[in-house]
């Protein structure tokens, strides 16, 4: 079970860093620092919410492997949209680059966690961590698992 929650941190903190890297768009449309990480960090609460809410039936129990499936497969989409919903905010142009970088990262988590199936939530590792840390570095605790 503590492997769990570790999974559920991360998978927050993931989706947090998925949001943060989305932002880029042309100097005209730009929106502030302020701007992004408050749409950003909104973002990652809805995904993290999201995620929260599909794992709490596999805590307290033993979940089937269907069950345990469909809450990964819950986790990827969310994290998909929400770096989807993040890429379409127009990030301030000083930290484009940055924000790219995590969208990058949060991609490759969650190419990762899928790509092990069921044995992600058997994994002490976590394969948004790298996300996290550049969300956070971009002020977006919500991204960062914060």
């Amino acid at each position: 079970m503590a492997t769990m929650k570790r999974i559920q941190i991360t998978i927050l903190a993931a989706v947090i860093a998925l949001a943060a890297l989305a932002a880029c768009g042309s100097d005209d449309d730009h929106l502030t620092t302020q701007e992004f990480q408050a749409q950003a960090n909104a973002i990652c609460a809805d995904g993290n919410a999201t995620i929260g809410e599909t794992l709490g039936p596999i805590f307290g129990g033993e979940p089937t492997p269907e069950q345990l499936q469909h809450t990964l497969d819950t986790i990827v989409a969310t994290s998909r949209t929400t770096h989807d919903d993040i890429a379409s905010l127009d990030a301030p142009s000083d930290v484009s680059d940055d924000v790219d970088a995590m969208l990058a990262s949060f991609d490759a988590g969650t190419d990762e966690a899928e790509s092990l199936g069921l044995a992600f939530f058997d994994t002490e590792d976590d394969p948004w961590a790298d996300a996290g840390q550049q969300a956070g570095a971009l002020g977006l605790d919500a991204c960062a698992g914060g």
